[in-house]
């Protein structure tokens, strides 16, 4: 079996706010492009998605929403997940984008965006869940947790501040033995500020 670990496609933010977890944040007309490209992507890998798992914030509903109606997967199988939810931003959501990365390192410094490697435990806890139907599913989720999961496989720290995975994009996770193996890692290097 297999998991994908999907990031929600590009949002609708004319504005340029750290919109977090704050409501009425949808995918933009580009971020709906880029999940029809994800699905085309998973279907030439032969990809078998039976479920999904998505946080419960509108552009991970509707990037699984995308997904499951091209794999024809019933709305039962759509499953609203909070340990896949977006880290809480705090006194900086709502903020400008701006002013976020250029206090970024302090941000971090301060705990203010949470434990990484809680983050990175919760998401794993449902990626161990999903597997016990062994069966293809995908969780749809947001940069922070999805780069704190995939450190946390592959027990490196340095990946979740030096990788990046843009929206839309995916990991494959594979269990290899009883332990997790990133498989298929569709990532850039770029600097961590920049990637909401």
């Amino acid at each position: 079996m297999r998991i994908y670990l999907i990031r929600h496609g590009e949002v609708e933010n004319p504005k340029h706010i750290l919109y977090g977890r704050l409501p009425g944040f949808h995918l933009s007309k580009q971020g709906k492009i880029e999940i029809q490209q994800t699905v085309m992507k998973l279907k030439s890998s032969k990809a078998k998605i039976l479920k999904i798992y998505t946080s419960p914030l509108e552009r991970a509903v509707e990037t699984a929403e995308i997904i499951a109606k091209a794999f024809n997967i019933s709305p039962s199988n759509i499953i609203k997940e909070d340990r896949i939810i977006e880290v809480n931003t705090g006194k900086w959501e709502g903020c400008p984008l701006e002013k976020f990365h250029e206090n970024y390192n302090q941000i971090r410094q301060e705990k203010a965006l949470g434990d990484p490697t809680d983050t990175g435990s919760k998401v794993l806890s449902l990626i161990n869940k999903a597997a016990k139907d062994d069966n293809d599913c995908a969780i749809i989720s947001h940069w922070d947790p999805i780069m704190a999961a995939a450190a946390l496989i592959k027990n490196d720290w340095n990946f979740f501040q030096t990788g990046y995975i843009k929206t839309g994009d995916y990991f494959v996770l594979n269990n290899e033995s009883g332990n997790w193996k990133v498989e298929d890692e569709n990532l850039f290097n770029s600097s961590r500020a920049n990637h909401r």
